[in-house]
């Protein structure tokens, strides 16, 4: 597979999701949208206006239509990106600043609204701090898909299905075009912008797809077709790798399958010291998982739950109802096992054994918690006292106990 026309290239980036991989490389850049200015006859400005609404409908109905597909495809959590950029297309300000941009220039509406979007954009830009820059990529996002309904384009997405396997090289990656990846052909991404915390870097880590962010120069060095190794763990492309390049990495990739080998073949063993003392293991998530996927490590519960990716994942502060949705979801599917979870405000220690542990307060998400919330959910019912919720809970072999700091 070595390119023997070309001298091996090697850049580095961000590691954005662990893993390797090495293919043929598909460079994808949609660029900026054209869009036309013409002037509008004052008679027709409420027409104008109304075709804007028109666009906001349209756009908000494909915004849920991805959210539903990323939530049965990957989660609610990384389906919750997209509550942001619903978000946008109800802010009033940005509808008011595009409507009053029509009336006082007399141009059309997409013209308008790119102005208006614009100036948003650049204020966010000139705020120093790198989350909140990365947010930005939400209204990129959102703007490019009205403008291209306004247009009356198709908001196309990297779906090709006649390229087989391929590496996806790109300067960044919207989180719709991310969440519409085709999974059996896209093996790989890299990105010239964005860092750990962007929304392809998420996606990409939830999807199980090796990334690379942040590759400055990729996107002129290579050409369509170049072979290209990914190392999603150290953050490095190998641009048309030698031949030891690709022995050394896969010789790592045979030692790395019979570790996994080895891991399948112990982890539903218990987990016992010489002196025959069990000490189950846990894991530590990022995200809500699955029943299935838990069971399967041969985890005994959650050691720690990452509460920070709430946050980092999300393109606004989430709300209590967000937190606590994620909770309960994962009481849901730890129903036998334990889980705590790190908080702003303390931990939160959830657990359904015999034995009682300590779990400090956990600010507005306990008040759930003792309104009886969490127990009506779970079948359990709510009474008039949290010692009565707790006495209930130990009834049915959970067991939870919730102290002040």
């Amino acid at each position: 597979m070595e390119n023997k026309e070309q001298e091996e290239r090697i850049f580095t980036g961000i590691p954005g999701a662990p893993g390797v991989v090495s293919g043929a490389l598909f460079s994808f850049f949609q660029g900026e949208v054209e869009v036309p200015r013409y002037s509008i006859p004052p008679e027709r400005r409420e027409e104008e206006i109304a075709r804007f609404e028109q666009g906001l409908m349209e756009t908000r109905r494909q915004i849920s239509n991805i959210r539903a597909e990323v939530e049965e495809k990957v989660g609610e959590e990384e389906a919750s990106i997209f509550d942001a950029h619903q978000l946008v297309l109800e802010d009033r300000a940005l509808i008011e600043d595009t409507i009053e941009e029509v009336v006082e220039t007399g141009f059309n509406i997409e013209y308008c609204f790119q102005e208006v979007a614009n100036r948003y954009i650049d204020a966010f830009n000139q705020i120093d701090d790198e989350y909140i820059k990365e947010r930005v990529s939400d209204i990129r996002d959102v703007t490019k898909r009205l403008i291209y309904n306004l247009l009356g384009r198709d908001h196309k997405m990297h779906g090709r299905s006649d390229l087989g396997q391929h590496i996806l090289i790109s300067p960044d990656l919207s989180p719709s075009e991310t969440a519409l990846l085709n999974l059996e052909e896209v093996i790989g991404i890299v990105t010239e912008q964005g860092s750990r915390t962007s929304h392809s870097a998420i996606m990409a880590r939830s999807l199980n797809i090796p990334c690379v962010v942040g590759v400055h120069g990729i996107m002129e060095a290579a050409d369509f077709g170049d072979y290209v190794l990914v190392d999603g763990y150290k953050g490095q492309i190998f641009l048309n790798p030698k031949q030891e390049t690709l022995e050394r990495y896969g010789r790592l990739a045979t030692e790395q399958r019979h570790i996994e080998e080895q891991f399948d073949s112990e982890r539903l063993l218990p987990c016992v010291t010489l002196d025959k003392f069990e000490y189950p293991l846990q894991v530590n998530v990022e995200g809500v998982e699955d029943k299935e996927k838990l069971s399967g490590s041969g985890a005994k519960g959650v050691g720690l739950f990452r509460t920070e990716n709430l946050f980092l994942s999300a393109s606004g502060f989430p709300d209590e109802d967000q937190q606590y949705r994620v909770y309960r979801e994962l009481v849901e599917n730890l129903v036998n096992d334990p889980l705590i979870g790190e908080m702003v405000e303390g931990k939160l220690v959830y657990y359904p054994t015999t034995t009682r542990e300590e779990s400090p307060k956990m600010g507005r998400i306990t008040d759930k918690i003792r309104s009886g919330e969490l127990f009506e959910d779970l079948g359990v019912p709510a009474w008039s006292t949290e010692d009565d919720r707790v006495m209930i809970c130990g009834s049915m072999g959970l067991n939870l106990e919730i102290k002040e700091l």
